[in-house]
């Protein structure tokens, strides 16, 4: 009688998450249409960012992603690169970090990268390349910006990026 049980229990659950699913994405549909609501697009502070945005909001720093792509670089490795453009609005010395890379299995490949001590009013570009095994996928990367005794650390989550062909 138990496994009848478990099985009856796991159809059940292999219908009802589906269906429990699609009533909520129906419902929000139907409240947009019935209230005329604008669905929001906009990604949570720090996550998924892509090109032309903010790496680091919480900085009073700029930190523009202006280039992210994934290259072959061998049969067994490709190359994420990412570059930033750095500006330091403020009063005080800054400094951005990059890496390591955060991959989809949960592990990260790479070193770290800085800009080094930024004057006030100093932009300048951050270039970095970490080779990744081929095939995998670049879900984020460590971030660190600090002025003076102010820092942000953190890991931010990238939006998809293209395999390479």
């Amino acid at each position: 009688m138990e496994r009848r049980n478990f099985i009856r229990a796991l159809i059940a659950v292999a219908i009802g998450v589906p269906i429990a699913v699609e009533g909520v994405t129906f419902s929000r549909l139907f409240y947009q249409r019935l209230t005329g609501a604008e669905p929001s697009h906009d990604r949570p502070t720090g996550e998924g960012v892509d090109v032309g945005e903010d790496l680091l909001p919480a900085t009073d720093a700029g930190e523009t992603v202006t280039e992210m792509s994934l290259e072959a670089a061998g049969e067994t490795e490709w190359t994420f690169r990412m570059v930033v453009d750095v500006t330091n609005p403020t009063e005080q010395a800054y400094r951005l970090k990059l890496g390591p890379v955060s991959l989809g299995d949960g592990s990260t490949v790479g070193e770290t990268i800085s800009t080094g001590e930024m004057a006030p009013a100093e932009s300048t570009t951050l270039s970095g390349e970490w080779t990744v095994p081929s095939g995998s996928t670049v879900t984020g990367i460590w971030a660190g910006g600090k002025t003076g005794e102010d820092s942000v650390t953190e890991r931010v989550l990238l939006a998809p990026i293209e395999e390479p062909a």
